[in-house]
């Protein structure tokens, strides 16, 4: 039986790639999945409900069994690749994610995150700390990415969103994607970054970014 748990490393083998691609929510994480997915054929049409929901892909079930461990990812001769994003852009797309939602897809994670439409950027990172704090209710779209990674310099490659297109590494393997899957309405909002800062210090420090 599939052990789910694995899931939530979000670390997906394609082996005829010859890549393990670590997802982190929020660093076009959908939109690489499903590049990658269809390349490899486990990508398959969602149905006209499906679609009236917002559901823009379908993962085949038995692609499932891509999903290992960080273990089984540093050990299996694969190329080791991510995405890192900036925190801050990171922070507001995702708030533009739950206050903004595009489809009915999106509007099923706000329950899940138990947002409310009447926060402030600033009241939202009040919950994301207190989620922090307790150690309950750490929606994947707002964990740290470092907790995602763990440890960068174990990665073959690394690109950081902002700069996807342009410095994609894996050109020699296939070249970069040419869509948005998932796409968030974009806004800007004033916000504490000092805040933000305490809050995902080892991304910022880690990572390369700064306030």
């Amino acid at each position: 039986m599939f052990d789910k748990s694995i899931l939530r490393n979000n670390i997906i083998k394609f082996e005829e790639l010859g890549i393990n691609y670590w997802a982190i929510n929020k660093n076009a994480s959908s939109t690489l999945t499903m590049h990658f997915g269809e390349a490899v054929g486990d990508i398959q049409k969602p149905n006209l409900a499906e679609i009236q929901l917002g559901v823009s892909f379908k993962i085949k079930d038995e692609a499932l069994s891509r999903y290992i461990t960080p273990n089984e990812a540093l050990n299996n001769g694969l190329l080791n690749f991510c995405v890192i994003r900036d925190p801050c852009r990171r922070f507001i797309s995702v708030y533009n994610h739950l206050k903004h939602p595009q489809t009915e897809v999106q509007k099923n994670t706000i329950s899940k995150a138990r947002f409310d439409y009447n926060w402030t950027p600033n009241d939202f990172m009040q919950h994301i700390a207190h989620t922090f704090e307790t150690g309950t209710k750490i929606n994947k779209h707002w964990r740290p990415q470092i907790d995602f990674i763990k440890d960068i310099t174990q990665f073959d490659h690394v690109v950081k969103q902002e700069h996807m297109t342009e410095q994609w590494p894996l050109s020699h393997i296939i070249g970069p994607p040419k869509y948005v899957a998932n796409k968030t309405q974009h806004a800007e909002y004033d916000f504490d970054k000092q805040k933000l800062y305490r809050l995902y210090q080892q991304d910022f420090d880690e990572l390369g970014y700064t306030i």
